[in-house]
């Protein structure tokens, strides 16, 4: 067994709930919104409502350097 944080219980956080779910992982998730984690409280370990970018000046995620793997449906700045 696995432990996972899944941020965001938007469609893709909530297929991604289901499937963890299946294979037996502990599941940890969070969202900004209460009603987007109910569809998945009997799936998860723990759900949480909170904000990760609360109390940041900046609404986008800290930018970090990070290497294109350069497939072929990169979109990247790189590839464009």
């Amino acid at each position: 067994m696995k432990s996972f944080l899944i941020i965001g219980m938007g469609r893709f956080g909530q297929y991604l709930c289901r499937e963890l779910s299946k294979l037996g992982n502990e599941i940890l998730a969070v969202d900004v919104v209460e009603e987007r984690l109910a569809p998945c409280l009997h799936l998860v370990t723990s759900a949480q409502i909170g904000d990760w970018n609360s109390g940041r000046k900046e609404k986008t995620a800290p930018q970090k350097p990070w290497r294109c793997l350069e497939t072929e449906f990169c979109a990247c700045r790189t590839c464009g």
